[in-house]
């Protein structure tokens, strides 16, 4: 059974990588960032923006990555593999640093909701990955 659904639950963990990625283009704008901190350095601002740039760069980057390799390249399993564990790492790390340094405070219910969906999107590449290794 979770070998069938195995390859679906990687191009959903993979389209959601994605969104995440092209999400963050805007999300200082969308947001406001610097309406909070309106006397921020311009140096530490543009640090800011290229830090949130190059989040979204490696996301999008990853995330069109691994869609390319769970439908084009999926009988080669090491690339699979590999792909599955960097997929499983960086979201991981999200929902860690979720639980640690929790963001979306200042809106009722984000943190949660944030802690939630991180979670999930570890999860669609959990699943398959244990699976790989249990074949």
């Amino acid at each position: 059974m979770i070998q069938k659904i195995k390859q679906p639950l990687c191009i959903i963990g993979s389209l959601v990588t994605l969104a995440f990625g092209f999400w963050h283009f805007v999300v200082p704008y969308l947001y406001k960032w610097f309406s909070y901190t309106p006397r921020i350095p311009l140096e530490l601002k543009n640090g800011i923006l290229a830090t949130n740039y190059f989040l979204s760069v490696c996301l999008v980057l990853l995330g069109g990555l691994s869609l390319y390799i769970f439908i084009w390249k999926q009988k080669e399993k090491s690339t699979v593999r590999a792909i599955l564990i960097v997929m499983n790492i960086l979201w991981l790390n999200r929902v860690l640093y979720q639980i640690i340094k929790p963001q979306g405070l200042m809106i009722p219910g984000l943190r949660i909701g944030l802690l939630i969906v991180f979670t999930i999107s570890f999860l669609l590449f959990l699943i398959p990955l244990i699976a790989d290794f249990k074949k």
